[in-house]
This record gives C-alpha cells, structure tokens and sequence, in this order.
C-alpha cells in the first residue's frame, strides 16, 4: 500500500487506499469505479464480496472483477517432453474443487461464473474479456524450472525437459450499478 500510495501521491485527492480485513470491511464511501483482481477464488464468500462490492459503488459506477477459472488456466500448460500427458491431473483436480466447494472453499471457477452473478446481483451492461499471459521457461534456467513446476502443479519428473510453456487466461467481467 506505501508503494501505491508513492506512486500515486500527485493524484492523492483522487485516488484512496484502504487497508482492512475483506469480510469485516464497512465501506464508508462510494466509489466510481471498484476493482478486484484475483481475490474473489481464494474466498469461501465470493458472492457476498461482490455483493459489498457493487454496495460500494456510486449509482452508475463501474464493477471489475478479473479472476481466473481453473479449467482455462490448466488447459494451456506444455512441457516439451515425450512422457508430458496433459490429462494427467484433470480427475485429482476435480475432486479437490469438488471438495473444496462442498467444504464451503474456494471456487476455483468463479471466474467464468462473475457474469451471470453480476447480472443477478443488479448490475447493468455486463462484458466480459479475457485477459490472457503466457509463461515460457527455457530448459537452462533451473530456479525457474521449478518455479514454473510449482506455479502450474506439474510434476517435478519434468524437470529436465527441453521447455515450458503454459497460457493463462483470466476472465475480465464488468458491468455498471
């Protein structure tokens, strides 16, 4: 937040900074544009955040939310290996989203769900976009090997393949209170 503030310092009547728990938060203003990036999939609650959300909005005001869905995300990882199968852990993640949504975890597909739960919750003028980043490896950086392995839940016997590559996609909806 010190850093944003920083970098933002000559716009300081414009531009505000608030630092609270999430759930506990109580807005005390109204905003002309809310941003969420990546925070609602870590959240038992995401539609109640939202909810807060759009209530903190000016009439009018614009809601983004950009938030990944899991089933985008692991359809691009590659590894330039022989033995690299891409469905390998399609049936373990199912069953940990499955898991974690019955538990009341996160959802890992909240992303491609914010629309319609944006149209629900009121808002207007609805889009959506992807927002996309690709994350290439090169075999002769090993730090960045197992960064890659990890970041993308790839099994560390791929280690010594040739290269890396997995596109990530984020679903960008918006819509206006």
């Amino acid at each position: 937040i010190e850093n944003a503030k920083e970098i933002f310092h000559d716009n300081s009547e414009m531009v505000s900074f608030e630092v609270a728990a999430l759930n506990d938060y109580k807005p005390t203003a109204e905003y002309d544009v809310v941003i969420c990036q990546a925070v609602l999939r870590h959240l038992p609650n995401p539609v109640q955040i939202l909810k807060k959300m759009i209530d903190t909005a000016k009439d009018g005001g614009l809601v983004i939310c950009t938030e990944p869905s899991r089933r985008l995300e692991n359809a691009g990882v590659y590894i330039d290996s022989t033995d690299f199968y891409p469905f390998k852990n399609d049936d373990y993640l199912e069953q940990k989203w499955i898991k974690e949504i019955k538990s009341g975890g996160r959802d890992y597909q909240i992303g491609i769900k914010l629309p319609i739960v944006m149209e629900r919750l009121g808002l207007k003028n609805i889009g959506v976009r992807i927002n996309d980043y690709v994350d290439y490896v090169r075999s002769e950086d090993k730090d960045e090997i197992s960064r890659f392995l990890s970041d993308h839940d790839v099994d560390s016997e791929f280690s010594d393949s040739n290269g890396f590559v997995a596109a990530r996609c984020h679903v960008l909806s918006y819509g206006n209170k």
